[in-house]
């Protein structure tokens, strides 16, 4: 799993949330690993299954916070452009 995880952070090196994304995900798969015993554990399909699940918990959320951002962005240019009275750019 490690080396597939870095080659994929190297892909793109200067994506920052692609490099912490990869490394939440790998954690998961790792604190799982530790966790548990081999006998309860499927590990193919199990960890696979779990780190999917997080990549796209994490996903999600960014979707949300791109939303609140880009609503507080609307929302601040709107306040500028009532106040200065011109045509604000977004």
């Amino acid at each position: 799993m490690k080396k597939p995880a870095e080659y994929l952070k190297s892909s793109r090196f200067t994506a920052v949330n692609l490099t912490w994304t990869v490394d939440k995900v790998m954690k998961k798969a790792y604190d799982i690993f530790e966790n548990k015993s081999s006998d309860d554990i499927d590990e193919a399909e199990d960890i696979a299954e779990i780190m999917n699940k997080e990549a796209v918990k994490i996903h999600e959320k960014d979707i949300r916070i791109c939303k609140d951002i880009s609503q507080w962005k609307e929302r601040s240019a709107f306040l500028r452009a009532c106040k200065c009275r011109e045509t604000v750019y977004l």
